[in-house]
Order: structure tokens, then C-alpha cells, then sequence
């Protein structure tokens, strides 16, 4: 073999094994991590299933079933010549397609509806200043200079997603309404993160914040209901206020608010935002992007801001190894226990398409909506508008329940139309505790009071106190805003979890009341005024079952309380003994006699055991000080909760009471009625028997009416025969001879000549045959004949 045939061999070896295999086996996939497991078994136990139900009665109907037709005929106006309509009208998704648009945009419906309890295309809109942009659109109407910044791969699909999401075709006009796969991919994983605890709201704070970061927003940020749901926003806020402020970013401010506050001050989610806002970076082209949307607010959503977002939620240190897991690994483990949740809403396209439409629309009018209110001039940041913390006020108690009409007051609730928790059996109220404790501090200091060891610093004690406050401080806040906000849940068993939100704050059984997800506005009900009382009453009986058992949890509570109360008693008591015992053991040491080893006790050992006498007392005061004022709150709690048992109690009993007389009303104009119908049928029965003999009656009159015409047309027959026959000459016989005989001559006998005078009248017969016949009966002639005789 040549040298030319063996390097012809061996390049043809090279291109053959250079050559890539049509079928390439896949990598294999990363088992997820026990604490991505742990977070995703987490939130499906967590958060239920969203069901269709909730869903409707959430979204407004159409056609919409309001007397305020103007407004709502100005919104679907701005619907009808919207480019979102456009690109609605072209999602065609079709039940035998596998289109990566259509799969993941019905994905990221089933997990919002089922962590944030919101449609996604409500939760990205105008409603909480809000819009979808695409990325391709966003690069076709930007002009600033691209020179600088890197190329968007929004589109690409991800190379750790599957081969089978293909990206759209370039020559497809992006959608303002389904979002992209890779949009949509990155969102769904970004809610099941464990660090949002399942609040919207905090992952539209993070997402406004991002944005705002990104396109250098410099409007005043938050709204005014939103300040306390993290430390520092109302600093924040504060400086926008200012209008002396110096023209810097929203991440600059959010920095120097950051500084501005103690270490045990802050939070974790305002250190994540101060984190965020480090990592947003911000190009020329992204500050020229439109930040309105028919003269409202819309921040433009892009995947640039997902992708910023979640690189901090990954970066981050949230101390806590659930928290700490990547938002993909998270989603994996998720996506694991889960599979695609097939019987989650939407389950079909069509379901899609449909609930799409209708969130479409509700964003219209929200839109509509706030037109109307700068028209009006009302402020935009202030007005209030139907979002989340909206939701939750609907189910917070209201003083003018009295007042609310009828047809209002007595809508059929969804579900069970409870305000509060423990009316579903099937779906456990969810609570804020989600992952593991992490180890306090106050323990150790606890264990070397009592073991009689050296004590810490003072300053640490008052630092760790005073940030214990804070905590529980924004602990309230929170719950109060949120409180109602969320259904559903289930707890993991077993498992005992605390967030880092919550670290160090006052333990708690307060629960999250079931969402009230009314429709935008009230609906004609086509129910009766005795179904209305019933659903009523079922209503009250719901709220009054409800509120005996929040006084039992109160109670449970209480007893808690008492029981924590004593063994902090017992404590103190082994603190008092010990210290009983040093003074008792100090004295018998120095009143002992001398032995052979000389006792000396020094005189600042007994001053400091003085000083840690009055330290320990000061500890039992304050101790036993907090537990009185526990008492007291929740003794204030049992009294007002008593107080309203017993309001739900006399209303109850009233409502009862006007649901009885108006039964007895109505059985007794039902008896009325049924009397007037018996009546009535008796009359129908007499009156039936009277045209019976009537219409008997008009027979026979019928009959002889027909024979007397009879008689009538013959006798005028007759007459005209007898009349020419009187005028014949009559002949003689002998001249035309025998003839037979002839009707006059039959007639000669009696022959009567004819005369008007002794005629008999042919009429006279034929009106006593009609004496009695009602007028109605007679025919014309006979009408005529009365006449002329008149």
C-alpha cells in the first residue's frame, strides 16, 4: 500500500468518525437536590390546585351584566382597535399541535393559578403597571445605539431546556399577548421559587424594582398602600416625595436607604432588593423603551428583566438552603413530583384561549378605568385599583355589611363564601412558616443563664430584643395586608419550617383566609327572594361556625401562651434557687472556720453576683411584663371575637325571623289565590254550560230558519205561477177542442182570486218562526223586511 492510499485511508477515517451521528443520546439529567426536592414537595403541598370554578367567578363574564354601559362600551372600544386583539385573534392553538408557545404559555397559566392564584396575563398588565414586550418588537422600535449591548437571545431556546422548544419563526411578528416560550419558561420557574412564599405582591415589587433599574424609571415607587410590606419602602418613598432630591436612580436611592439603616433593621427581602438593584444593568437602547400604554403606566416587561431577576434570586444568600437553590433546579423537582398537571386549569387549548380573552379584557377596562380617573384628575400612584392588596380588603371585615343591598349582600360566594379559614375541610389554609428553623440565639444565652455560666454582653441582648420588635413589627404589617389574600395550602407532615422572612418574630397561629374572588361587577341573579334568605342564612351560619372556631384557636392559643408563661416561671424560679445557692454556698465559705487552706472570697466576686442578682430580676420583670401584655392582647382578641359571635348570632336570629314571615305571607297569598282559582273554575264551569245551551239553542233556531226559507222560497214559486195564469183569455173549448184540465179549472171550486189584500203575508209566518232568535241570527232580508215594516 502506497503512502498517497494510507493518507487517503486515514483522512477518509478522520471525516468518517468526524462525522456527526444522526441520533445523538442525550445527556443524562441531574438528580435535583434534596433541598430543591424539599422546596418543591413544599409548595405542591402548599398551594391546592387552582380550580375552573374560582377562575370564573374571578374573571369578569361577557357579555357584562352592568348598568354602566358607557364605561364599559369605552373599554371595548380600546380593546377592539388594540394590536392585542390583532394578536389574539391570530393564536389559533390547535388540540393536536405541540407548539412550544402554546405548551408553555398553558404551563405558566396552571402554576400562577396555582402559587399567586392570579391569570398571567392579569399579573404582567396595566393592572399593576405592567406590559409585555417582546424582544424582537422592543429591538424593531428602539433607535438607541446597539453597539454596546449584547444581543438578546430571548428567543434561543436555553441549553438546559429540552431540544424539542424550537424557536418561532424569525418571520412571525411577535405576539403583545401570548408570551414567548422563553419568556414564559423563565416566569413559571421564577414562581415557584420557595422566596416569594407564594405572595404576588412581593414578586411584583422585585419585578417593578427590576425594570424601573433597568429602564432608569424615576416615578414615585411604591403606591401608598404598599410602603410597609418591606422595611425601607417608605424611606423609599419618602425620597421620591422629596422634591428637593438629587436626580439619581431608583437602585441609588434604594442604596442609600440600605445605608442608612442598622443591620438588625433590615430585612431579607429589602437586603435582596438592595442586591437587585446591583445587578440590573442598564444599555442606552433600554432607557429609550415606551414605559406608557394608552396614556397609563406600563413598565415593559422583557426576558432581560426574568433573566436579571433570576440571577439575583440564585445569587443571593437567603440563608437558608431551600431558598438558596436555583429557581431551575427548584422548578426540576418541581416539575418531577408534578409531571405537566394534566388536570389543571386551563387543560385544553381552547380552555386557553378562552380564559385569555376574558383576562384580556378585564385588563381593558382596567385601563379604561384609569384613563377615566386622570381625566378625572385623580393621582395614578394613589388611585386605588382592583390588585392584589384590593382582593385582600375585599375579605377583611366591614363595618357597613348592614348596609349593602340584597341583591348584593346575597351573590352566591364562591366555594363557600366564608371570610375565614377552617370552613373547607379539603383545603387547609396556608401559613407563613415554609422551611426549616434556623438555630436561635436566645437558647444558648438561655442554657448559660442557667447553668450558672458567664454572661454575654448586654448590648447584644438589647441589639437581638430591638430587632426582634422590628421583625414582628413588619410580621403584623404583613399580615394584616395579606391576611385573606390566599386559599388553600396543606401542610407538609412532619416538616416544620420557618421563613427567613419571619426569623425571630412572635410565634403565631393566625391563618390565611380563603380569597373572596368576586367578579369585577355584581351580577343579575335570577334566584328568588326565599333562595337569597336561605343562601343568606347558610352565609351567616358559615361565618358564625368560622368565628367559634378562630375562638377556639384563640383559645388553644391562650393555653399556649399560659403554658410558655410557665415554664419561663419555672426558669426563673431554677434562676432564683441557683442564685440562692451561690449566695448560701459564698456565705458558708466565708463563715467556716480556718482549716488548714485559707478561704479568701474577694469582694468584687460579691458584687458581681449582686449585678447578676439585679440583671436576673430585671430579666424576670420584663419577662413576666411581655406575658401580661400578651395576655392582654389576646384577651382584647377573645373579646372582640366574642362580640362578634354574638352581633353574627342576632342577625342570624333576625334574618331567621324575617325569612318566617315572609313564608307565612307567601303561603298565606298562595292559599288566597288557590281560593280565587277554585272560584274562577266553578265560573268557567257555569259560564261553559250556559254557551252549551246557548249554542243548542242557535241550532234549532238554524233548523227552522232553513225550513221556513224553504217554505218561503216555495211560496214565492207558487206566487209567481198563479200571477200570469189570472191574465190567459180563456178560449172556448169547442174551438180547439177537448182539453185537458187545467189548474184553474181543478182550482175553480175554491178558487180565491188573487188580490195584495187577501194574500197571506209569506212574511208573517216567517217572523213567528224568528220570536225569541237574537238579533244576530236574522239574516239581512229579514233585517230589511223589519226595517220597511217600521
Amino acid at each position: 500500500m502506497s503512502e498517497s492510499q494510507g493518507e487517503k485511508r486515514r483522512r477518509g477515517t478522520l471525516k468518517l468518525y468526524g462525522r456527526p451521528r444522526k441520533r445523538q443520546a442525550r445527556a443524562p439529567k441531574e438528580e435535583p437536590s434534596d433541598a430543591a426536592k424539599q422546596a418543591a414537595n413544599y409548595c405542591l403541598e402548599r398551594y391546592p390546585k387552582y380550580t375552573a370554578r374560582k377562575l370564573d367567578d374571578h374573571l369578569t363574564h361577557d357579555p357584562i351584566q352592568t348598568p354602566f354601559s358607557q364605561e364599559e362600551a369605552e373599554a371595548m372600544a380600546l380593546f377592539d382597535a388594540s394590536q392585542s386583539k390583532l394578536d389574539f385573534e391570530k393564536f389559533n392553538p390547535g388540540e393536536c399541535i405541540a407548539s412550544p408557545t402554546t405548551n408553555d404559555f398553558k404551563n405558566l397559566w396552571k402554576v400562577c393559578l396555582r402559587v399567586f392564584e392570579w391569570s398571567p396575563v392579569l399579573l404582567i398588565s396595566p393592572l399593576h403597571g405592567l406590559k409585555y414586550r417582546s424582544a424582537r418588537r422592543t429591538q424593531q422600535s428602539d433607535h438607541g445605539t446597539e453597539g454596546s449591548e449584547p444581543p438578546d437571545d430571548s428567543e434561543q431556546p436555553d441549553a438546559t431546556q429540552d431540544h424539542e422548544q424550537s424557536r418561532p419563526s424569525m418571520n412571525s411578528k411577535p405576539s403583545e399577548v401570548i408570551f414567548s416560550p422563553g419568556f414564559s419558561t423563565m416566569l413559571f420557574t421564577l414562581i415557584v421559587h420557595p422566596c416569594w412564599e407564594g405572595d404576588a405582591v412581593l414578586f411584583l415589587l422585585a419585578l417593578q424594582f427590576t425594570i424601573k433599574c433597568r429602564v432608569d424609571n424615576r416615578e414615585p415607587w411604591p403606591r401608598d398602600d404598599l410602603v410597609y410590606r418591606v422595611s425601607g419602602l417608605r424611606d423609599l418613598r419618602s425620597m421620591f416625595d422629596d422634591p428637593n432630591r438629587e436626580p439619581i436612580g431608583i437602585a441609588e436611592m434604594m442604596n442609600a436607604v440600605h445605608n442608612s439603616q442598622a443591620e438588625d433593621e433590615r430585612t431579607t427581602f429589602s437586603r435582596f432588593l438592595h442586591f437587585l438593584g446591583g445587578q440590573v444593568k442598564t444599555f442606552p437602547s433600554d432607557v429609550t423603551q415606551s414605559q406608557t400604554y394608552l396614556g397609563v403606566s406600563a413598565l415593559p416587561v422583557t426576558v432581560k428583566d426574568l433573566k436579571f431577576l433570576t440571577a439575583a434570586v440564585t445569587e443571593f444568600d437567603w440563608g437558608n438552603d431551600p431558598w438558596n437553590c436555583s429557581p431551575d433546579e427548584v422548578y426540576k423537582a418541581f416539575w418531577a413530583k408534578r409531571g405537566i398537571g394534566k388536570d389543571e386549569v386551563p387543560i385544553t387549548n381552547a380552555d386557553t384561549k378562552r380564559w385569555t380573552l376574558r383576562s384580556l379584557k378585564d385588563a381593558y377596562r382596567d385601563i379604561a378605568r384609569q384613563k377615566r380617573a386622570l381625566r378625572d384628575g385623580v393621582s395614578q400612584i394613589n388611585t386605588p385599583y382592583r390588585s392584589l392588596l384590593d382582593d385582600n380588603q375585599e375579605n377583611a371585615p366591614n363595618e357597613e355589611d348592614d348596609d349593602i343591598p340584597i341583591d348584593d349582600m346575597l351573590l352566591p360566594p364562591p366555594d363557600d363564601g366564608v371570610e375565614t379559614v377552617t370552613s373547607d375541610v379539603s383545603e387547609k389554609p396556608r401559613e407563613g412558616t415554609p422551611f426549616q428553623q434556623r438555630p436561635r440565639e436566645r437558647e444558648p444565652r438561655r442554657k448559660a443563664l442557667v447553668d450558672g455560666e458567664e454572661t454575654e454582653d448586654e448590648e447584644e441582648d438589647l441589639r437581638r430584643n430591638q430587632r426582634s420588635k422590628n421583625v414582628l413589627n413588619e410580621r403584623q404589617v404583613r399580615q394584616e395586608v395579606r391576611q385573606g389574600n390566599w386559599t388553600g395550602g396543606g401542610l407538609m407532615s412532619g416538616l416544620s419550617f420557618d421563613s427567613p422572612y419571619t426569623q425571630l418574630a412572635a410565634p403565631t397561629t393566625v391563618t390565611r383566609r380563603p380569597p373572596r374572588l368576586m367578579p369585577l361587577t355584581p351580577i343579575a341573579s335570577g334566584e328568588t327572594l326565599s333562595q337569597r334568605l336561605q343562601a343568606d342564612e347558610q352565609r351567616l351560619e358559615n361565618r358564625f361556625a368560622s368565628s367559634e372556631a378562630s375562638i377556639k384557636n384563640l383559645k388553644e392559643e391562650q393555653n399556649r401562651i399560659l403554658d410558655l408563661q410557665k415554664s419561663h416561671s419555672e426558669a426563673i424560679s431554677n434562676l432564683q434557687r441557683h442564685v440562692e445557692l451561690l449566695q448560701s454556698s459564698q456565705a458558708e465559705r466565708v463563715d467556716a472556720p480556718p482549716t488548714n487552706q485559707r478561704i479568701e472570697v474577694p469582694e468584687t466576686q460579691n458584687e458581681s453576683l449582686v449585678q447578676q442578682k439585679q440583671d436576673v430580676q430585671k430579666r424576670i420583670d420584663q419577662m413576666v411584663k411581655d406575658t401580661e401584655q400578651q395576655q392582654a392582647e389576646w384577651s382584647r382578641k377573645v373579646h372582640a371575637l366574642k362580640l362578634e359571635n354574638s352581633t353574627l348570632k342576632a342577625t342570624s336570629s333576625q334574618n331567621e325571623e324575617e325569612l318566617w314571615a315572609e313564608i307565612t305571607r307567601i303561603s298565606k297569598e298562595q292559599f288566597k289565590w288557590s281560593e280565587k282559582a277554585k272560584a274562577l273554575e266553578g265560573e268557567t264551569s257555569r259560564l261553559l254550560g250556559m254557551v252549551i245551551e246557548k249554542d243548542k239553542v242557535i241550532t234549532l233556531q238554524s233548523e227552522k230558519i232553513r225550513l221556513l226559507e224553504a217554505q218561503f222560497n216555495a211560496m214565492n214559486e207558487t206566487q209567481q205561477g198563479i200571477a200570469p195564469s189570472t191574465e190567459e183569455p180563456i178560449l172556448s173549448s169547442s174551438r180547439f177542442g177537448p182539453q185537458p184540465p187545467s189548474h184553474n179549472r181543478l182550482t175553480s171550486g175554491n178558487f180565491v182570486p188573487f188580490s195584495p189584500y187577501n194574500t197571506p203575508n209569506p212574511y208573517a209566518a216567517l217572523e213567528s218562526e224568528m220570536v225569541g232568535l237574537p238579533s244576530q241570527m236574522k239574516s239581512p232580508d229579514h233585517a230589511k223586511l223589519d226595517g220597511e215594516e217600521r
